[in-house]
């Protein structure tokens, strides 16, 4: 999906309904100028289209923030997952636990750097990229040191599967980062407030006057709602963020000494 900032697809909203307002007025206007009125049973098409824009908004809204939940709970996971394997890694062998501790810090903090870099997408990629190098490192040296027969028993499966549940939630949260719903939803959705817009001002044309109050908070609840949709989809970077979550992950590699 191509990224907009939430703001400018507010503004993009709002430009959007006030132009569709106004090309309805202006189209009702002139239809009253030629003494020319609607027919009956058009109002069942203009309900459709309004119920078709609320719930594409409130479908929107709701997946988005679902997937705003996911991503916070991924984090705390993760957390989790991260400090049962570093406690873990006490059942191996006393002489390999140096090597193997030191290589879990470096990709905890490879981990942590990456979502410290965003937005700098070029910058959290090289950084993801680099605790994906890590794994197998760690990996080879776990398994190595809970093979030993120094090792306390039954540490292999209890070590192994720790670290596979902490590479595991990376994928999950690198799949949740990209999970965003097609660009044709927003193109659909941006298209039908145009036209539900036009239908309000082609109706609204039957008064003397222009509504502009209704106008006006058609435009701005609409454009408000489309900035808290990206605002969701996109938590790190505007208003709305995940952020506050990373603590967890931090306190986790503090305790990590």
């Amino acid at each position: 999906m191509i990224y907009l900032p939430a703001w400018l697809c507010a503004a993009l909203m709002l430009i959007a309904v006030g132009v569709g307002t106004e090309t309805g007025w202006y189209f009702g206007k002139r239809n009253q100028r030629r003494n020319v009125h609607l027919e009956k049973g058009v109002a069942g098409s203009e309900g459709l289209v309004f119920a078709m824009l609320g719930l594409l908004l409130a479908f929107s809204f709701s997946g988005a923030a679902t997937r705003f939940e996911d991503r916070r709970h991924l984090i705390a996971r993760e957390s989790n997952a991260l400090g049962t394997a570093w406690l873990r890694l006490g059942l191996l062998d006393a002489r390999d636990q140096p090597e193997v501790r030191a290589l879990f810090r470096q990709y905890v903090d490879a981990r942590i750097s990456s979502y410290d870099a965003l937005p700098d997408l070029e910058a959290a990629q090289l950084r993801y990229r680099y605790a994906k190098s890590l794994q197998p490192a760690v990996w080879a040296a776990a398994q190595r040191s809970a093979l030993r027969p120094e090792a306390a028993p039954g540490a292999l499966v209890a070590v192994m599967p720790a670290l596979n549940e902490v590479f595991d939630v990376e994928l999950l949260r690198e799949a949740a980062t990209l999970n965003h719903p097609p660009t044709a939803i927003f193109i659909l959705l941006f298209t039908l407030a145009l036209f539900a817009s036009i239908l309000v001002g082609f109706r609204a044309a039957e008064a003397d006057r222009r509504p502009w109050l209704h106008n006006l908070s058609l435009a701005i609840l609409v454009a408000l709602t489309t900035f808290v949709i990206f605002e969701l989809e996109y938590p790190r970077r505007g208003l709305v963020r995940v952020d506050e979550m990373d603590r967890l992950i931090n306190e986790t590699r503090e305790g990590m000494q």
